[in-house]
């Protein structure tokens, strides 16, 4: 975990590396590709490479992002340092995008830590920005008036109740 708190922090602290990270992301992206699937920090990285790059003819079709255990609800740790800088305690929406599903697992600490204290806080956090948070059942965003669908989904498979 220690490897990975190391990651987090140069990647928000180092300018240098956010934009190589984010041009990782643009370099494999084609007028082809429709849906972006990212875990952990690669959907931080991949929700500001939204925001960067989706002027571009390449990302035209891009519709969907699927994140897994995605932090990027983290308050002060994550959230707080996006680029786009969140407005009024809200993310802003990704560019292009029409559905976004963010999958975690009920023991995934990231998956509920981006929760906040409890179910209400990513929604309250701002439903442009659709986050999951353990508990086993699936549940849908506040509308965002019209600007795509999201939903929440918790996978269960591996629970033994």
């Amino acid at each position: 975990m220690i490897g990975d708190l190391k990651q987090v922090t140069r990647y928000l602290k180092e300018p240098e590396i956010r934009v190589q990270a984010q041009k990782a992301v643009d370099d494999v992206v084609t007028e082809d590709t429709r849906v972006l699937v990212a875990h952990s920090l690669g959907s931080v990285v991949t929700y500001e490479a939204l925001h960067t790059y989706s002027s571009s003819s390449r990302w035209k079709n891009v519709a969907t992002l699927v994140t897994i255990g995605s932090p990027l609800g983290i308050p002060k740790v994550i959230f707080d340092r996006l680029k786009p800088q969140p407005a009024g305690g809200k993310g802003k929406w990704p560019p292009g995008i029409k559905r976004w599903v963010n999958i975690s697992d009920d023991g995934d600490v990231v998956g509920a830590l981006a929760a906040g204290d409890g179910e209400q806080a990513a929604a309250d956090r701002g439903p442009d920005l659709c986050l999951s948070r353990a508990g086993g059942e699936e549940k849908r965003c506040r509308d965002r008036g019209g600007q795509g669908e999201a939903q929440w989904v918790t996978d269960r498979r591996h629970r033994s109740s």
